[in-house]
This record gives structure tokens, sequence and C-alpha cells, in this order.
């Protein structure tokens, strides 16, 4: 899966103890998603080329595949 960074606010990363995406990724880029890990208030997100890092997934929009749909 790919996704999208959209920015983020203070709230939004200090939610669950997230890693600070801002200094990192640039809004508007497209990243490539490792794992997700659904949790019952959120969810992680884990990027390709940023290990031990996690991000909140209310910070990207998921890119669809217009071939397959998804």
């Amino acid at each position: 899966m790919t996704v999208v960074f959209i920015g983020a606010t203070d709230e939004q990363v200090g939610w669950a103890g997230g890693s600070d995406p801002r200094p990192h990724l640039t809004v508007g880029n497209s990243y490539e998603v490792e794992l997700t890990e659904v949790h019952t208030w959120h969810t992680r997100i884990y990027l390709k080329g940023y290990p031990d890092m996690w991000f909140n997934s209310v910070c990207f929009v998921e890119v669809l595949d217009e071939r397959s749909g998804r």
C-alpha cells in the first residue's frame, strides 16, 4: 500500500506516543507502507525506510490503484 503524507498537528503527533513525521516526511509525497497495526482508538503506520518509527494513520491518505480499484 502507498500513502501520501497530508501533514500533522501537535495533537495527532502526541496521540499514543507515535513518532513526529514532520521532521522526516514531506507533505504531498508518497510513501510505501511496510506494516499497519490497528488498535482500538488509533492505527499505527510503519513506513519502509523509516525503521523504529511509527506514525498516526490520520496523517496520511491512501493512494488508490486505478487499475485494481484498491
